[in-house]
């Protein structure tokens, strides 16, 4: 019989055995079940604040740095991979754009400025 990754014995990264904390991670950035110890528990709580902190870049700010670096829609959404119907929507606060989009657009203008 299988046993789950929540019912080992032992921290899943370091493999202490004591203080352990039973963690089960579900949402859009990464997934996680099983268990921790209390060193490795911190950690992935400190990754986890930093990322509810980072800065969300407003669909305006797209905008600018797009038009700033010389960019038209069709150029941006050739580099990206990312339509030039969705970059327009994202750009007009019309569609909640999502994290992955935001880097593939952010590395096409970085790309764009070289």
């Amino acid at each position: 019989m299988a046993r789950s990754p929540a019912s080992e014995p032992f921290c899943l990264r370091c493999e202490v055995t004591t203080g352990l904390h039973t963690v089960d991670v579900r949402n859009s950035a990464w997934r996680f079940r099983g268990r921790l110890c209390d060193a490795c528990y911190r950690e992935l709580e400190r990754r986890r604040q930093r990322w509810m902190r980072r800065p969300q870049p407003s669909p305006g700010n797209l905008r600018a740095v797009r038009l700033a670096g010389g960019l038209s829609v069709r150029e941006l959404s050739r580099r990206s991979g990312i339509s030039a119907s969705m970059i327009s929507l994202i750009e007009r606060d019309k569609i909640k754009c999502w994290p992955k989009y935001i880097e593939r657009l952010t590395a096409a203008i970085g790309s764009g400025a070289a």
